[in-house]
């Protein structure tokens, strides 16, 4: 859901000039960019480090592509995998221990009818020495976890270019900042159908990463993977996190449980949250509230 726009509104230094640029069909998303560097020439090779990095990590996360690193793996059981793949795998397994399960990559098994509960409590994969063993036959999903990852990555491989000194990727809504100054960034409204309509809140950014999930723009897709059941009571969920990884996973995760809940186990984990319940209610937690520019519109 590409719920997370930037507003554009920032002060530069004046040596610096302000870069735009805008692709459709990256990763099946929108993908936009606002860079801060010396001249257009440096801007051109920061975009094409971007989308270069974020092939090669398509490559590797991608659960639509058969040959995608993911998938060989799925497909043959037990790979040594590459450092990217091993990031996401250890990083899944942290998300759904710590969620108690709120987070599970296997749950479209469940969703689909080729599995069951039962099939969500057993291990997924275990680790040999350097090898990863696939224990499940069901299918294991992590673009609630990839998608930010690749967003960090890319925003990050534009920085290791000399001349450029701040870098913004929105990846589908899964948006990542690196840089000197503060962005402030409008969140759109879950029940506001137009464009153009009045954003439900603006805040401020700085080298973090900020995602939005719900389910009011696609109809239900988000399940609870303890119950098996599809999230009906949250419309929209906003995390703003050290790392668009950590805010795409987290809103997934806060999609499933209580607003409540949501709202205590991000603010012990230092993560901003919005929460927006189907009945209209507006619920934010402390750290989301210090990143305010402008009251939150019911």
């Amino acid at each position: 859901m590409n719920s997370v726009l930037p507003a554009f509104k920032k002060l530069f230094k004046p040596r610096a000039m302000l870069h735009r640029a805008c692709f459709e069909g990256v990763l099946g998303t929108a993908l936009e960019l606002q860079l801060r560097v010396d001249n257009q020439a440096i801007a051109f090779k920061a975009e094409h480090l971007i989308l270069e990095e974020i092939g090669r990590l398509e490559r590797v996360y991608s659960f639509f592509q058969p040959n995608s690193e993911l998938n060989r793996w799925q497909a043959a059981g037990c790979i040594v995998p590459s450092p990217d793949l091993k990031w996401l795998l250890e990083e899944a397994a942290h998300w759904q221990k710590i969620s108690n399960g709120a987070f599970h990559p296997a749950i479209d098994a469940v969703i689909s009818g080729h599995g069951s509960l039962k099939d969500l409590q057993q291990a997924l994969w275990r680790w040999q020495g350097d090898h990863v063993h696939k224990l499940t036959p069901h299918r294991l999903n992590f673009n609630a976890l990839a998608k930010g990852r690749i967003a960090d990555k890319a925003a990050q491989s534009a920085l290791q270019l000399e001349g450029v000194h701040e870098v913004l990727v929105n990846l589908g809504g899964d948006l990542c900042h690196h840089g000197a100054g503060k962005l402030e960034v409008a969140i759109a409204h879950p029940f506001s159908k137009a464009d153009n309509a009045p954003e439900l809140a603006r805040v401020w950014i700085q080298n973090q990463g900020v995602a939005t999930s719900g389910h009011t723009h696609r109809g239900a897709h988000i399940f609870d993977p303890r119950a098996a059941k599809a999230i009906t009571e949250i419309a929209q969920v906003t995390i703003i996190a050290p790392d668009a990884a950590s805010a795409d996973v987290v809103a997934t995760i806060c999609c499933v449980l209580e607003p409540a809940q949501s709202l205590e186990f991000t603010e012990s984990s230092q993560m901003g949250c919005l929460v927006v319940t189907v009945a209209g209610e507006v619920l934010t937690n402390q750290r989301f509230r210090a990143l305010q520019t402008t009251e939150v519109r019911s």
